[in-house]
């Protein structure tokens, strides 16, 4: 099944506003922020940086 990018959208806005505790996105931790988030791991972040210093990813690496 193929999905346009504007329904990903709505589904992933609908993952990270509801309050399921089995949500793919995890669960909303104070400041509406997920899990994976904060930590950068999970569905959607490696955990790791693009290369060291480069500025490749959107926080510092070094």
């Amino acid at each position: 099944m193929t999905v346009t990018l504007e329904r990903a959208e709505e589904i992933i806005a609908a993952w990270r506003a509801g309050d399921d505790p089995d949500s793919p996105a995890g669960p909303l931790m104070p400041g509406m922020y997920v899990e994976s988030e904060i930590t950068m791991t999970g569905p959607g972040g490696s955990g790791r940086c693009g290369t060291a210093c480069s500025g490749s990813r959107t926080y510092q690496c070094c």
